[in-house]
């Protein structure tokens, strides 16, 4: 991903009175046409009490590494820009794309976000959220999305909207997650339970880019994992048939932002409606 560029800037970005400029990419276009009104800080530094603008603009690129942290560095500076804006004040941003799974988690007024394969921008009020967001891909598609109940894809496809678009945001199914320091016992304990009580399991990788699925009794699953049980052998096999399918493994690259599977993208490949889906 590359650095903001001058037609962008006139593109996305609007420079206000009150405005602070978090990166110098963005402050050195924004001196190219005179604006001078502005606030700048090109380093990572939160001084108390912080100082808020009704504008903020930052520039984050792939190899911006947040200071201090090993992982989720978009997400970091997502939250260290949004600390610089007023109550009702805009973000204006340039970020990867995968900046998009922490706004969907956001209570944020999203007012438009621009999505390419390498880089989206995004126009975010500070307020709580009570309108729709226009979403806008770099193939010329235009969508009015409720984030309250749709989620919103990497790359456009109709026929994947019109499936995330039935299901809903909030469709979620029960699991038990493998993490932390007792994987191995704790797979175990739930095989016991299964079979116990005549359940058979699906595992689910989410600590990996692709789509990963195992029947629980053949699976040895290291942490970051989710097990889901179902009544009879015929519906979890069925499942784990339909998650191979090339369609849906496509839909679930395209939720996830070609990122690790979370929760959310594994409630959707469980509906039942991905059999209809994988056709």
């Amino acid at each position: 991903m590359t650095l903001l560029t001058i037609d962008q800037f006139k593109t996305y970005f609007e420079m206000e009175n009150d405005s602070m400029i978090l990166s110098p990419q963005v402050a050195m276009i924004a001196n190219l046409f005179d604006y001078n009104n502005f606030d700048y800080q090109s380093t990572y530094e939160i001084i108390e009490p912080i100082q808020q603008y009704s504008n903020v603009l930052i520039d984050v690129t792939d190899q911006d590494k947040f200071p201090g942290v090993t992982f989720g560095h978009i997400q970091k500076w997502f939250k260290y820009a949004m600390k610089f804006v007023k109550e009702g004040g805009r973000l204006q941003a340039k970020f990867p794309p995968q900046v998009v799974l922490n706004l969907i988690n956001q209570n944020l007024q999203v007012n438009k976000i621009y999505l390419s394969p390498n880089e989206c921008f995004v126009d975010i009020q500070n307020e709580s959220r009570t309108r729709n967001t226009t979403v806008s891909y770099s193939t010329g598609e235009v969508l009015d999305i409720d984030l309250n109940n749709e989620s919103i894809l990497y790359s456009y496809d109709e026929s994947a909207y019109n499936y995330i678009k039935n299901v809903g945001i909030k469709y979620s199914v029960d699991n038990i997650t493998f993490s932390g320091h007792d994987v191995a016992t704790k797979l175990e304990q739930t095989k016991e339970k299964a079979k116990q009580q005549n359940k058979f399991g699906l595992v689910i990788y989410n600590n990996v880019p692709l789509l990963r699925v195992e029947k629980l009794e053949e699976t040895n699953v290291s942490s970051g994992s989710n097990c889901y049980l179902f009544d009879s052998e015929k519906e979890r096999d069925s499942y784990y048939n339909t998650l191979y399918h090339p369609k849906v493994v496509a839909l679930a690259k395209n939720l996830a932002y070609n990122q690790t599977m979370r929760i959310k993208v594994q409630s959707y490949l469980l509906h039942p409606s991905i059999f209809n889906y994988a056709v």
